[in-house]
């Protein structure tokens, strides 16, 4: 049996903020919600996704945005689960992205660094490695925030 790698679940994330002025936005993607859940619910909140449109160009030079189709939604949907499901992390709730709080003394530039120089993409990638690596940044960020 695998010792689970935190105590909470995504219903624990508070839409209400933290209380710090310092907070750095995680769009909903497979690397920010991993982030954000190894951060847990005493440095993160919820939020109502902001979705940014797509952008699109042509050939031609003409450009423009355009809302996401229902279809992009659920692939966005489907690789964000499978992301997570490599750390044994269940996918959150939808139409939430998050905010993460940082400490008076840390700086998002410093904080990123960090996370960073912890996270190896390529062995997180590895078969059964998932875990691992997540269990490894949970520690720094466990370290970074309190």
């Amino acid at each position: 049996m695998t010792t689970p790698l935190t105590t909470w679940s995504w219903s624990d994330f508070s839409p209400q903020g933290i209380g710090s002025s310092d907070s750095i936005r995680l769009p909903r993607h497979g690397w920010f919600a991993l982030v954000a859940f190894l951060a847990g619910p005493a440095s993160v909140h919820s939020a109502r996704e902001e979705r940014e449109p797509l952008r699109w160009s042509s050939d031609a030079g003409t450009c423009g945005r355009r809302p996401l189709l229902p279809e992009e939604v659920e692939e966005i949907e489907r690789e964000l689960s499978a992301y997570l499901a490599i750390a044994d992390v269940a996918p959150p709730p939808r139409d939430v992205e998050w905010r993460l709080s940082l400490p008076h003394d840390l700086t998002e530039e410093r904080f990123w660094n960090r996370v960073y120089a912890t996270f190896d993409p390529v062995e997180f990638d590895r078969p059964g490695r998932g875990p691992h690596v997540a269990a490894r940044l949970r520690a720094e960020l466990s370290q970074l925030l309190n």
